[in-house]
């Protein structure tokens, strides 16, 4: 072999090992995975450990979403469990707020009531399950007792379930009346399931007993409150009310029949005229007439007292003494024994007819016989003397006769027509005492 064929040859043959060993190295298996499992502290491993570990990073490279490296497995899994608990929060977060919208009918909430539709809240009246309830207009909450709507109607809602009341309810102890159909309190005269009440104007609270309306007629009214018709006697006084209308046209009272000059007090007529007053009340405090009498005060102004001696059959002091005692001074006296003694000097015709049909004695200073009236002196202590005074009582009155009942301490027990006891009235001062 020629020498240039041999360095040809040799060159071959080393040209044919390089590339054998290139080779090999391709097929030798990279040290990177060793690093980086060192990196994350695992230490030098195996050929097969690392080969375990590659194919375990290459499986969460593949799922990643981010950086293909495989050296942060734990991160992942970290994140994955933070997107969880987030899903978690935002699903509860949507089921909070599925609850609130999907609230509905009465709801408690901090001790109130409130109602919803659909997750929103009602407010004002609110019709539920056929039962009518009111919601404040502001705030929603449910609302109890009797309230006043925006058109200045008044209602009554349960004080415990909150429902709509209807029909007669007694509520805080009284009765009152509400519309049957719309709840709506009724006030005045109503007729309920054919019977007559009276319920205040005001306030709406069920009247019993006389009662006078504002159309000036005088009715009566039950324990029941139920309007009274026909004739019957209450506390004492004998009444009669129409048959249809149920007005009273007709009262007399069991007042006293005491006679001034049988007991011998001339001219005591006023307190005479008072007690038997007082008879028919039943408030002469069980004391007889002549202590009465006895214990007037005493005044030369009879506005002040009685002026003069009433056990004096001469009246030997006249005029000096008018043998009289004024309203003013007779009504502190009356109010020892009935409270509701009253002045009413002045009054009106109407309001005397008015009281009477109340069953109220009303003392009216006249003249004997309801004659013309003498004046023997007209700047008497602010008022007239008169020589011919009288007083009575009115006990009683017929509005279809218009006649009042007097009752006379001299002249004893009769009717007398409203136009004649006035003109009396009117003559002697217009002095009068309701009691």
């Amino acid at each position: 072999m020629k020498p240039s064929k041999f360095y040809l040859f040799s060159f071959l043959l080393i040209l044919i090992l390089l590339t054998s060993d290139v080779k090999g190295e391709a097929n030798t298996p990279p040290s990177s995975s060793n690093n980086r499992a060192s990196s994350s502290g695992s230490g030098s491993q195996s050929t097969a450990s690392s080969s375990t570990q590659t194919q375990a990073s290459t499986t969460i490279d593949t799922t990643s979403s981010t950086s293909p490296s495989v050296s942060e497995p734990s991160n992942t899994t970290n994140s994955k469990i933070l997107q969880e608990s987030d899903t978690a929060q935002t699903q509860t977060s949507s089921t909070t707020e599925q609850s609130t919208s999907e609230k509905n009918g009465i709801v408690n909430e901090n001790g109130e009531r409130y109602y919803y539709i659909n997750g929103v809240l009602q407010k004002g009246q609110q019709n539920i399950n056929g039962s009518w309830y009111l919601f404040n207009r502001t705030t929603g909450v449910m609302m109890y007792g009797q309230q006043k709507d925006s058109n200045g109607q008044w209602y009554l809602f349960d004080r415990s379930s909150g429902i709509m009341r209807k029909g007669q309810v007694n509520d805080a102890g009284n009765w009152y009346l509400f519309d049957r159909s719309s709840g709506v309190m009724r006030k005045g005269q109503v007729n309920d399931a054919g019977n007559w009440y009276l319920f205040n104007r005001s306030s709406g609270i069920m009247m019993y007993g006389l009662q006078t309306d504002i159309n000036g007629k005088t009715y009566y009214f039950n324990n029941a409150g139920k309007m009274v018709y026909g004739t019957g006697t209450l506390e004492k006084t004998n009444y009669k009310f129409n048959t249809t209308s149920g007005e009273c046209y007709y009262a007399l009272l069991s007042a006293g029949n005491i006679n001034q000059y049988t007991i011998g007090a001339y001219q005591a007529c006023e307190v005479v005229a008072l007690y038997n007053g007082l008879i028919a009340l039943g408030k002469t405090n069980s004391k007889s007439i002549q202590q009465t009498i006895n214990t007037l005060p005493r005044n030369i102004n009879p506005n002040l007292g009685y002026s003069g001696n009433p056990w004096d059959a001469s009246a030997v002091n006249f005029p000096y003494n008018g043998y009289v005692i004024w309203a003013t001074a007779l009504t502190s006296f009356a109010k020892s024994y009935a409270a509701t003694a009253q002045n009413i000097s002045g009054t009106s015709l109407v309001n005397m007819e008015k009281q009477a049909l109340k069953g109220r004695p009303i003392v009216i200073w006249g003249t004997l016989n309801m004659a013309k009236a003498h004046i023997v002196n007209s700047n008497y202590y602010g008022g007239h003397e008169l020589s011919n005074s009288h007083t009575y009582l009115i006990d009683g009155y017929n509005a279809q006769t218009n006649q009042f009942h007097i009752t006379d301490s001299i002249y004893g027990k009769y009717w007398k027509d409203t136009s004649t006891v006035v003109k009396a009235y009117y003559s002697n001062n217009s002095f009068a005492l309701l009691l």
